[in-house]
């Protein structure tokens, strides 16, 4: 570095900081630092995990309450096109492995008297309980009656 005073120049010694101690010894974790990044991990992991399995089942009871809706209206379109609604109540079951989905067709009166109201019911077990869904269409016997 070099300063003017008084038209001379003045030379001074260069600034040197204090150095560092070696870190080419010193690799890897402290204990302390190891004990940390495990008490976050315990605390943490447990809510994570709790979270997965928690949208893990609802991912599960949407594919089941799917399936259950597809096989509801795939059998009020079946009974109604082959008009078996009108021999009364039918059932049945139809397996997709591991679930066994039981189904009812249920036809009763409504306020018109040629007008009926077919109800197919899917039930279903998943978790140890009963599950149920609905699908239901108004069905006209085709008689007319005249006033």
């Amino acid at each position: 570095m070099m300063t003017y005073l008084a038209s001379r120049i003045v030379r001074s010694a260069p600034v040197r900081l204090p150095v560092q101690p070696s870190r080419r010894g010193r690799r890897g974790f402290t204990l302390v630092e190891a004990l940390c990044v495990l008490t976050i991990v315990a605390i943490i992991l447990p809510g994570v995990m709790y979270g997965l399995s928690l949208s893990t089942g609802a991912a599960g009871m949407a594919k089941q309450r799917a399936a259950a809706g597809n096989i509801a209206t795939n059998k009020l379109t079946e009974v109604v096109a082959t008009s078996s609604w009108q021999m009364g109540d039918t059932n049945g079951e139809i397996e997709d492995a591991p679930i066994i989905y039981h189904w009812v067709a249920h036809v009763q009166d409504w306020d018109e008297p040629t007008t009926h109201q077919l109800t197919v019911q899917v039930t279903w077990q998943s978790r140890g309980r009963d599950r149920a869904l609905a699908v239901s269409t108004l069905v006209w016997d085709g008689v007319t009656t005249t006033p």
